[in-house]
């Protein structure tokens, strides 16, 4: 019973954020443009969250669509929500621990018993840093993450992650993986500007002409 009343209360705050979120920047959002106050918060985001698993150590990286920012634009996803790291699960423990370590405004959250393992993200007005953790198996890695994408289902080879290799985004040193474009053709099959979501696959294809 206490599971589950916990459980609904976490939903009722994450709903809450969600339309935080949508009354500061709706608006801008469903007129198609990027809003440059979003841009700043996950500028600021991303820049907090960046140092502060610096500071820690461990072999964190940008992933998912953070990493294809980097890749396509050398920064933010023009119509992106949040900011993507990974990181060794390992790692969760300390980075569990450590939240006090981040400056006021910024939240460290676990939704680890949503994800089947460890999980957890940083919350700043309203906008999420996802801290995904992987396991790894014979050499092969997969994030603990309940999720729609077919790429998030599927392990890779660890040698696509690690060694990472260093890397700037947003005027930040950081870190990008070994192989950035296997790691983002697995996760979403096509990556270029032009893509578009097959329906059947859900992977993204070359849009038609």
């Amino acid at each position: 019973m206490a599971h589950t009343l916990a459980r609904n209360w976490a939903e009722v705050v994450r709903l809450g954020r969600l339309v935080r979120r949508h009354l500061r920047h709706g608006r801008a959002s469903f007129a198609g443009a990027p809003s440059a106050a979003k841009d700043r918060d996950l500028s600021t985001l991303f820049r907090t969250v960046n140092t502060f698993l610096r500071d820690l150590g461990g072999e964190y990286l940008i992933v998912c669509g953070t990493l294809l920012g980097w890749h396509r634009h050398r920064g933010l996803l023009p119509h992106d929500k949040d900011v993507d790291f990974g990181l060794p699960e390992a790692a969760y423990p300390l980075v569990r621990a450590s939240g006090d370590r981040l400056p006021a405004g910024f939240l460290l959250h676990d939704t680890s018993h949503r994800h089947g393992g460890p999980k957890l993200y940083v919350e700043y007005r309203g906008w999420e840093a996802d801290l995904y953790f992987y396991a790894e198996k014979d050499d092969r890695l997969l994030p603990y993450v309940v999720s729609d994408e077919p790429g998030d289902a599927v392990p890779f080879p660890r040698d696509w992650f690690f060694p990472r290799q260093p890397a700037t985004f947003l005027g930040e040193a950081t870190f990008v993986p070994a192989q950035p474009e296997k790691y983002l053709e697995h996760q979403y099959g096509y990556f270029g500007a032009d893509a578009e979501r097959d329906p059947v696959t859900r992977y993204y294809r070359r849009r038609s002409p």
